[in-house]
C-alpha cells in the first residue's frame, strides 16, 4: 500500500483502532508499529502526522465507540497502543478500501468582497461571547448542503466563508498547514467572483501543491472548460449537482475518469466525463448545516448592495430545483435539463420547523422556479 493511500485511510480513525488496522494492512504495521530509534525522514514525519490525526479525530468520529482493552505494547507510554480490542462502531464501515478512505475536506465559499459587509456596531442589538459575527450577506447554501452529506459518509469537513475576517486566503492557508486536508472544494457564484476564486486557488496551491482543488457551482458548471483552460491551479470542475458527485470524487481520487459529471485535466488535455443524471429524490439528504460556520447572516439586499432590510438572522432554503421553461435571458434550464423536481411537503416543513427552533424568523426561498 502506498503512503498516499495510507494517510487518508487512517486520518479518520482513532488511536484505539490502530492495532486492528495494522493487522489488516501489513505495510501499515511496518510504518506505524512503535519503534524507538529507526523512524526518521519522510516516514518519521508521516508517522508523527498520522498519530496527531488519530488523537484529534477520535472523539468526533467514534464518540459512541466502546473499547475493551486486553494488552499493550510499546517502549514508552507515548507509544503504547492496544494489542487487540472489541469495538462497537455503529454504522461505521471498516471494510472500506484505500480508495474509499475517509477524507479531510475543506469546503470554501469564495465571495467578491463587494458583496458582503460586517454589520455595523451601532446596529448590533445583541452581543454575545460565542465567537459568532454578524454579516450582511446571503448564506453559502451550497457548501452548507454538502457538509452534512460528507459527514454522514464518514468524511471530516471544515467550512469557510470568505466574508469572515478570519477566513481569508492567508487564514485558510494556515489551517491547511495545521490540518492537511486531502481535498479542497471551492464554490463561487458568478463572473465577478471568479477572479477571487482564481486568487484563492493559487494561494492554496502554493501551500499544498499536491492537494487537489475541485470547483463547483452554477458558474463553474457553465464554464468548466474555460476555467480549466484559464486557471492551472484548479484541477477539476464538478458539473451539476454535488450531493453525489463530490462523494464519488473523494472515493476515486486515483481514478477521476470514472466520476460522472467531472471535467478534469490530463497531460494538458481537458477531459469531460459522461454527464451525471439529475437527482430524483431530494428528500434523501440531511438538512443543511447552518451552525458550524461562526457567522450569523443578517437579512440584507443581495449582491453589490448589502444594505440591511431587517436585523433578523435569516437563511436561504431550496424547496425545488429546475425550471421547465426556456426564457431567453435565463440559463437555469440548461443547468437543470429543463426539468423541475421538488421536495416533499413533509421534508420542507421539517426543515422549517428546525429553522424556527434555531431562532430563524426570515427565510428566503431560492428555488429556480416558484409559481
Amino acid at each position: 500500500m502506498e503512503h498516499g493511500h495510507i494517510e487518508p485511510l487512517i486520518s479518520r480513525v482513532g488511536t484505539e483502532l490502530m492495532s486492528c488496522l495494522m493487522q489488516a494492512y501489513p505495510d501499515l504495521r511496518a510504518l506505524l508499529e512503535p519503534r524507538s530509534h529507526d523512524v526518521s525522514g519522510a516516514d518519521g514525519d508521516l508517522l508523527t502526522h498520522c498519530r496527531e490525526k488519530f488523537a484529534r479525530n477520535i472523539a468526533t468520529i467514534f464518540g459512541d465507540m466502546t473499547v475493551k482493552r486486553k494488552g499493550y505494547r510499546g517502549p514508552d507510554a507515548e507509544n503504547q497502543f492496544p494489542l487487540d480490542c472489541e469495538l462497537n462502531l455503529g454504522q461505521v464501515d471498516l471494510s472500506r478500501s484505500a480508495k474509499d478512505a475517509f477524507m479531510n475536506v475543506f469546503l470554501i465559499y469564495v465571495r467578491d468582497e463587494d458583496f458582503s459587509r460586517l454589520l455595523p456596531e451601532e446596529l448590533n442589538r445583541s452581543r454575545s461571547d460565542d465567537g459568532r459575527i454578524k454579516v450582511m450577506a446571503f448564506p453559502p447554501l451550497g457548501i452548507q448542503t454538502l457538509a452534512p452529506i460528507l459527514c454522514q459518509r464518514g468524511h471530516r469537513v471544515r467550512m469557510f466563508d470568505t466574508c469572515h475576517p478570519q477566513m481569508k486566503a492567508e487564514h485558510i492557508a494556515q489551517a491547511m498547514t495545521a490540518e492537511r486536508p486531502d481535498v479542497i472544494a471551492l464554490s463561487f457564484l458568478s463572473t465577478t467572483t471568479y477572479p477571487a476564486a482564481k486568487t484563492m486557488a493559487k494561494r492554496l496551491k502554493v501551500e499544498a501543491p499536491k492537494t487537489p482543488i475541485i470547483a463547483g457551482g452554477a458558474f463553474a458548471t457553465g464554464n468548466s472548460d474555460r476555467i480549466l483552460g484559464d486557471c492551472p491551479d484548479i484541477d477539476c470542475v464538478g458539473v451539476g449537482e454535488g450531493e453525489e458527485l463530490l462523494p464519488d470524487y473523494l472515493n476515486h481520487l486515483g481514478d477521476t475518469g470514472s466520476v460522472a459529471g467531472l471535467v478534469w485535466r490530463n497531460a494538458g488535455q481537458i477531459i469531460r466525463n459522461a454527464p451525471r443524471p439529475l437527482i430524483r429524490d431530494l428528500d434523501q439528504y440531511p438538512y443543511p448545516d447552518r451552525s458550524s460556520l461562526p457567522i450569523d447572516y443578517i437579512e440584507s439586499m443581495p449582491l453589490d448592495v448589502p444594505a440591511v432590510l431587517s436585523l433578523d438572522k435569516f437563511c436561504t432554503m431550496q424547496t425545488s430545483r429546475g425550471c421547465p421553461y426556456g426564457c431567453i435571458y435565463c440559463d437555469i434550464p440548461s443547468l437543470s435539463q429543463g426539468k423541475w423536481r421538488c421536495r416533499s411537503a413533509e421534508h420542507v416543513l421539517g426543515e422549517m420547523q428546525q429553522l424556527h427552533e434555531m431562532g430563524y424568523r426570515s427565510i428566503y426561498l431560492t428555488d429556480d422556479h416558484f409559481l
